[in-house]
């Protein structure tokens, strides 16, 4: 698995005890179908929809892995993600 696939994998399983698992395992199987893109997006619109509150560290991955893969936030999902995060400042 590449560098980019283990840190999307990586930051999922970090959600396990704030998400359902049936969610995380369906965003991150996609990886296994070699659709990481994809996968990151469902995973980030979960966290987004039933993430609860996020560290700064993990918005700071959040924010560097749609980067690297080519996935903008959306204004309002950057918005969300950042209120979301413990400190309020992403």
């Amino acid at each position: 698995m590449n560098d980019i696939a283990h840190r999307v994998r990586t930051l999922g399983l970090g959600f396990n005890d704030r998400i359902e698992s049936w969610r995380i395992d369906f965003a991150l199987e996609y990886i296994d179908f070699d659709e990481l893109p994809l996968a990151f997006e469902t995973l980030y619109t979960y966290i987004y929809e039933h993430g609860g509150t996020i560290t700064s560290a993990e918005y700071r991955e959040l924010h560097e892995l749609a980067q690297l893969l080519n996935t903008p936030f959306s204004p309002q999902t950057r918005s969300a993600l950042i209120a979301m995060t413990c400190d309020g400042n992403g």
